[in-house]
């Protein structure tokens, strides 16, 4: 398997997040899918053929690379996508990442401040003392620098800790004000293209924050 840079890295799980959709929504019945089972398969197979056309360039990092087998999620209808979706998604993920990303943005930002400021007191204490000694500058410098390095980490956890919780409550707000299994399949279609879009807008924001990161 060839070494997977932070481009192509964001570019596979693009890809797997819109083949992830892709199953959802088919499964679901809606949108294209909402057609003859027959129909709707070829459908689904077709969508799969252009996603790995598109990413036809990254097989390079496949090779060697067993996928794990994994049964369909348990969806069969609107209902189903409703639980098995979105609020698998707002509770069993976006609302435990945001408290994790919570948790560790706190834990650099105490380590950040000790780390700081242990780099001012050696740099005091070596100045004060008139230490010219090349080692005990060095281990000035290397003090601030990892505080900076866990100052930038703790920028990058708190800026998914707001996405997460941002995408929790804008999936949880269209699910109070969403239709039901009795509306008009209109509006269930554009209920799950819209929680889609929101899940892929997540997905895009904090894949490109930690590959340019």
């Amino acid at each position: 398997m060839a070494a997977v840079g932070p481009s192509d890295w964001t570019r596979l799980r693009a890809v797997s997040e819109s083949l992830k959709s892709e199953v959802y929504v088919s499964l679901a019945g809606a949108g294209r899918y909402r057609t003859a089972p027959s129909e709707a398969e070829a459908r689904l197979r077709q969508r799969l053929i252009e996603l790995e056309l598109q990413a036809s360039g990254l097989a390079r990092h496949l090779h060697g690379v067993e996928p794990v087998a994994r049964d369909l999620p348990p969806v069969r209808g609107f209902d189903d996508y409703v639980d098995a979706r979105v609020i698998q998604q707002v509770e069993g993920y976006y609302r435990p990442q945001s408290l994790m990303m919570r948790s560790r943005t706190t834990l650099l930002r105490r380590l950040e401040v000790t780390l700081a400021l242990a780099g001012t007191l050696q740099g005091a204490l070596a100045g004060g003392f008139g230490i010219a000694q090349l080692g005990v500058w060095i281990a000035v410098v290397t003090t601030v620098g990892t505080a900076v390095t866990a100052h930038a980490a703790a920028g990058r956890y708190a800026y998914q800790e707001i996405e997460y919780s941002r995408t929790a409550q804008e999936l949880q707000a269209l699910r109070l004000a969403g239709p039901s299994s009795a509306s008009d399949i209109a509006e269930q279609d554009r209920f799950i293209a819209r929680c889609e879009d929101v899940i892929s807008v997540q997905n895009d924001a904090w894949m490109v924050k930690w590959a340019g990161a």
